[in-house]
């Protein structure tokens, strides 16, 4: 059995509190990011779906690389959307 618990709660509130910092603290993040985006080569799939986006920063690259694909971003923190 599994005693390893995540309080979605607590994780939700941290993010949300860290909205307005996190794009210039998530350089490690990005790099790991960049170099995932650059190995999707095709999106043969009509829609992406961005989980945990954060502030959006690789959704806007996704957007930018796939055109005619929908792209939904999804976060568990509902400020760093609205960044």
């Amino acid at each position: 059995m599994n005693d390893f618990y995540l309080d979605k709660k607590l994780i939700r509130q941290s993010f949300a509190n860290a909205a307005e910092s996190y794009d210039g603290m998530a350089n490690l993040q990005r790099q790991v990011g960049r170099e995932l985006i650059k190995q999707v080569l095709s999106a043969e799939q009509s829609t992406i779906l961005d989980v945990g986006c954060g502030t959006g920063f690789f959704t806007e690259q996704l957007f930018n690389k796939f055109t005619a694909v929908d792209i939904i971003a999804l976060d568990i923190a509902e400020p760093m959307l609205l960044k």
